[in-house]
């Protein structure tokens, strides 16, 4: 143990700066290829937050989940975690569009520039989150370009059970939470329900959200299961907007935007029918309906204009994965077709002209195939291809004007091929390459009513070296180390008011993360991570200027302490390093400042009560988690200040 103490020091005074939690175990099993295995098998890099870990987080959000995550750099805009982009290996304002982020596999990523709307997922519905880090397109397609993240929803087991919960904090937020579960013979259930709202740290950022949610199984017999899943939610915000240096000087939690709003409903269907054909491999078939409502109203914008948009969305997933040999070398092959149609109906209604009804479809299928190959006991060799269609038809509809109907349409492949071998328990060194791509969105065909036909997918090769070690003490250590070179890149052009094809990217970068469970049950915990990002246009005019909104640096490092078994107190260290401004690709402006934010918690259980108490940013520090500066001046979307929330949580 000593030793173990010496080397986590060395490797803490050695880093430049602090580091984002480490939150995988050991020995987790995981879906990211589809099918729950071993993490110790991928060649790749993966974090898993499951369900207890949420639970000693105490979170408001999913998103304040993923802060939690190394190597995810997140961006809230209002401060209230509705409206965040998460950032996976450095693509600053195009985070969103280059990391996949699903609900049990379900894509939750539109096909225009909205980010995906967080506040759809009941942080109490989550089971676990899978962050698979680096290109994952084979499985997951059309934009994991930076990677891709899975979260899990929660169902029902054992004798029936429920909880309530009630918590409250700072700028007069609260929210009331309820779950019920149980299983009967060969049925299993679990619902949640949830309502609350705050008055948000500036001025007009006040949100409303509620929902209901209700996952059911049925095991008719050993081989044959299946699952229906519905939930509904609605979220009501304002939007503060940006400020300029000079009004974040008189007031950083003012407004420039006092009657700006927006709201969402949301209803979502799953169904999914499995059967074990025993030896002969299991087949899945999940389908999906999602529909969405979207308004919003812009006082602040010339003519006060009013969105009204509808999305549409229906996905069918049949996949079939297989246990075999062939040559004495144990196989597993997963392969299925991904289907999804979109709908998005959107209309602009301006008080004065330019009002607008915009129809956009897109269909896209695509097959694929992973195989895995057990060349030893201990070396595995995985490879795999993806074939992917898509096609776009956008329809504007100005009102008293002729239509203007445009096609886009382009098949773009993905394939990946990765060697792990494991050396020791729950320890792995690994290598991959691979190429992923991400097609353009609706928003990026379409600027300001002009369509651009030349648009092209993005595309890349994505280079893996990493390795993870357990040592008997049980400290776990892993260092990945990445190369991404993207081509097509597609970035706004101010000259031509479109998104074209511009400037190639390079993104270099590793992470590092220790995590060291201590006490005879490993009731207590030490945690750091680094990660380190170097990425910048490579060619064209901006050649070797580094991407806007991407930090080099980042990170956390903390720690638990457990007391009297029933006493939980966690801390928490963060650091953002700098960036430039959203929108200087010229790097002619100063950087946004760097940041480091203290976190901390408690939690106390008495018979059936859970006591808690959080604190973030405890210090009060000043910063911004996203601004722009486009040569007309910075400006900045204030993150909270001190933000508080204690509550109680009882089970029956």
């Amino acid at each position: 143990m000593k030793k173990c103490f010496i080397g986590l020091a060395l490797l803490l005074v050695a880093m430049p700066a602090w580091a984002q939690e480490e939150v995988a175990l050991p020995e987790m099993t995981v879906t990211a290829t589809r099918l729950e295995q071993d993490v110790a098998r991928i060649p790749q890099q993966i974090t898993v937050v499951d369900r207890q870990q949420i639970e000693s987080m105490h979170p408001n959000s999913v998103v304040d989940v993923l802060r939690h995550v190394p190597g995810l750099v997140v961006r809230d805009y209002s401060g209230v975690g509705l409206t965040a982009s998460v950032d996976m290996r450095g693509f600053g304002e195009r985070a969103g569009r280059n990391v996949v982020i699903m609900l049990d596999g379900r894509r939750l990523n539109s096909i225009d520039m909205q980010d995906v709307d967080f506040s759809t997922i009941a942080v109490d519905s989550v089971e676990r989150i899978e962050v698979m880090h680096g290109a994952s397109a084979v499985l997951y397609g059309d934009g994991a370009v930076g990677g891709a993240i899975n979260i899990i929803s929660r169902e029902g087991h054992g004798a029936p059970a429920a909880t309530v919960e009630a918590r409250g904090g700072s700028y007069e937020s609260g929210e009331a939470r309820a779950t019920v579960q149980g299983s009967e013979d060969n049925f299993f259930w679990f619902g949640q329900g949830h309502y609350g709202g705050t008055q948000g740290y500036r001025a007009n950022s006040e949100a409303r959200t509620r929902g209901l949610g209700l996952n059911l199984r049925a095991d008719p017999n050993d081989t044959t299961s299946f699952m229906l899943e519905a939930s509904y939610d609605e979220a009501h915000y304002s939007l503060p907007g940006a400020l300029s240096e000079s009004q974040m000087a008189i007031d950083r939690q003012g407004s420039s935007n006092l009657y700006d709003w927006a709201s969402r409903q949301a209803f979502n269907l799953r169904g999914q029918a499995r059967k074990d054909l025993q030896g002969y491999g299991i087949v899945t078939t999940d389908i999906y309906y999602r529909y969405l409502q979207a308004g919003s109203e812009m006082v602040s914008y010339w003519g006060s204009p009013q969105y009204a948009t509808t999305y549409h969305n229906i996905g069918v997933q049949p996949k079939y994965i297989v246990d075999g040999s062939l040559g004495g070398l144990r196989l597993r092959t997963t392969t299925g077709i991904d289907y999804n149609f979109w709908k998005v109906s959107s209309d602009s209604l301006p008080v004065g002209s330019g009002a607008s009804q915009n129809e956009y479809f897109a269909n896209m299928i695509a097959g694929y195939l992973m195989e895995e190959v057990s060349l030893t006991q201990n070396l595995i060799f995985s490879f795999g291809g993806r074939l992917h269609y898509a096609s776009y038809d956008i329809d504007q509809k100005p009102f008293a004007a002729p239509g203007d109907n445009e096609s886009a349409n382009e098949t773009q492949y993905a394939w990946t091929a990765g060697l792990t071998y494991n050396f020791a328990p729950a320890s792995k060194v690994y290598a991959s390459a691979g190429r992923a791509f991400r097609y353009p969105v609706v928003d990026e065909y379409v600027t300001y009513g002009m369509f651009n036909p030349d648009l092209k997918a993005e595309y890349g090769m994505d280079y893996e070296l990493g390795g993870q070690y357990t040592f008997v003490c049980g400290l776990m250590a892993s260092l990945n180390f990445y190369w991404m070179n993207l081509s097509n890149e597609i970035d706004y052009n101010y000259l031509t008011n479109l998104n074209e094809n511009l400037d190639d990217t390079a993104h270099r970068g590793f992470d590092l993360n220790l995590h060291l469970p201590l006490g005879e049950s490993n009731q207590h915990l030490l945690f750091a991570s680094l990660s380190y990002q170097d990425v910048y246009f490579d060619g064209g005019q901006y050649d070797n200027n580094k991407l806007p909104l991407v930090p080099e640096w980042s990170g956390s490092i903390g720690g638990r302490l457990t007391l009297m078994q029933d006493l939980r107190l966690n801390a928490r260290l963060n650091f953002i390093g700098q960036r430039y401004f959203g929108g200087d690709n010229g790097n002619s402006f100063d950087k946004m400042s760097a940041y480091a934010t203290m976190d901390l918690g408690a939690d106390y259980t008495w018979k059936n009560f859970t006591f808690f108490v959080n604190v973030q940013n405890l210090f009060n520090k000043y910063y911004s988690e996203y601004g722009y500066n486009y040569g007309y001046g910075a400006s900045y979307y204030p993150s909270p200040g001190t933000l508080f929330w204690a509550g109680v949580a009882v089970k029956f």
